[in-house]
């Protein structure tokens, strides 16, 4: 491998950045080797496709790579900008990354090649695992050299970026990090480890508060962002978190997206019947983004936030359980998951179980994504008829071995609802008889 001839030289060259402004713009004459993006120290990229790298160096400057036996080189432009590709490698690590140039060289060590993942979407994605149920306990135990999260840093912005915020990283799941790892994604990477035994890296690129708007260009929403006002806080604005958050990461291959967010759009029924609509544009097109018409999107259906009272009371029909419904449509889209929580942990908007959420999630994964043949799912409506009697009967997809009452000790449900042909919901009796569930109202 070629190195620098003279590295003391080359040290202090890169150290005299000298920029020429011209109409606006800068051009890199002398200037620091440097990366962009996700690249850097720590680092998972993902197995079986080719690995970019791009960054930026002296204009005109040959940039070369190395790593694991494989090699590459690029010009950098006018600008000073570079790009290259690693072939395509295994699972395995860790390696060292060489980047040089005649006047500079870049050694980032400790990268492994995997699967990585994207975990976005707004607080119950963002909550921390030292927010969580046995924290302590579960960050004393975490130490795992294979799974790893580049935390992106909370940014907001109306013009898109190339770069992540500044302080964004990579970090190894243990004692010393795994406390600020988004408890969602470390959990689905952790059962995603257990089963694969790769290297698992997650992108953590979450928002507490965020509505989906936020989380999408102006181009996937149809209309400028600066004549829209979703809410009081600049978070809530469309495009702000999908420029500075999102739009960074679009060249690093991922294996697929893990995504919890809606609690920010159910605050009424018009918001939650435009839903759907949301979910399926923003799945587009992030997979446009990614070049990836096919790229796995699992997601989190908001859990029990609501009250028996709200959600079920005869005459009321409140926006959550729309979204829900919304939620559940989006997977009319190839190679689309949903992970149920609405049965875990206490009636709260931010439950703070997360460890079930993230099996669930890697359950759906492994099916989906691994070809595994498991049950990755709790029954979901398949179709129903009318009986004698008033009754109706409902049957049910992913029955596996039969139904269970989870929350009563005999054959009885509860959170059913039925309407006549007028629309008005009243609470259903309902009642398991083997694998269907039959429902009736006096």
């Amino acid at each position: 491998m070629k190195r620098p001839i003279n590295q003391k030289l080359a040290a202090i060259i890169s150290i005299l950045v000298i920029l020429i402004s011209m109409g606006g713009e800068f051009t890199v004459l002398y200037g620091q080797l440097r990366t962009t993006g996700t690249i850097s120290p720590g680092m998972v990229v993902q197995r079986q496709v080719d690995i970019p790298l791009w960054g930026e160096a002296q204009a005109g400057t040959l940039v070369s790579a190395e790593m694991n036996g494989s090699s590459a080189s690029s010009t950098a432009g006018g600008t000073g900008k570079w790009e290259l590709g690693l072939p395509a490698m295994e699972a395995g690590g860790p390696y060292e990354l060489m980047i040089w140039t005649t006047n500079d060289t870049l050694e980032l060590e400790d990268i492994y090649v995997g699967d990585v993942w994207l975990a976005s979407g707004q607080s119950n994605m963002a909550m921390s695992l030292d927010q969580t149920s046995n924290a302590s306990a579960v960050i004393a135990a975490s130490e795992n050299p294979l799974i790893r999260q580049y935390l992106v840093t909370r940014s907001l912005g109306n013009e898109t970026r190339d770069q992540p915020p500044a302080g964004s990283e990579w970090m190894q799941a243990g004692p010393e990090h795994s406390g600020v790892f988004s408890a969602v994604g470390y959990y689905f990477a952790k059962h995603l480890h257990e089963k694969l035994e790769i290297p698992i890296g997650i992108i953590n690129s979450s928002y507490g508060g965020t509505r989906i708007e936020s989380w999408m260009s102006k181009e996937m929403l149809g209309y400028d962002e600066q004549d829209i006002v979703l809410g009081e806080n600049s978070f809530n604005q469309p495009t702000v978190t999908y420029n500075t958050m999102l739009h960074p990461l679009i060249h690093t291959p991922l294996k697929g997206v893990i995504w919890y967010q809606g609690e920010s759009n159910m605050g009424n029924r018009e918001n939650a019947l435009m839903y759907t609509g949301q979910m399926r544009k923003l799945i587009t097109s992030w997979r446009e983004l990614w070049g990836n018409e096919e790229l796995p999107f699992i997601w989190v259906q908001l859990p029990n936030i609501g009250t028996e009272a709200n959600e079920s009371t005869p005459g009321t029909w409140d926006a959550l359980p729309m979204l829900r419904a919304a939620q559940s449509r989006t997977l009319s889209l190839s190679n689309t998951g949903e992970a149920v929580a609405i049965d875990l942990g206490e009636i709260d908007i931010h439950p703070v179980e997360k460890e079930e959420v993230g099996r669930r999630l890697s359950l759906a994964a492994k099916e989906l994504v691994y070809s595994a043949s498991i049950v990755s799912s709790g029954p979901r409506y398949k179709s129903h008829r009318k009986m004698g009697g008033g009754r109706i009967e409902v049957s049910f997809d992913h029955v596996e071995e039969g139904l269970v009452a989870k929350e009563t000790g005999d054959q009885s449900l509860r959170w059913f609802a039925v309407a006549g042909s007028n629309g008005t919901f009243h609470k259903a009796n309902a009642l398991i008889v083997g694998d269907k569930v039959e429902l009736w109202n006096p």
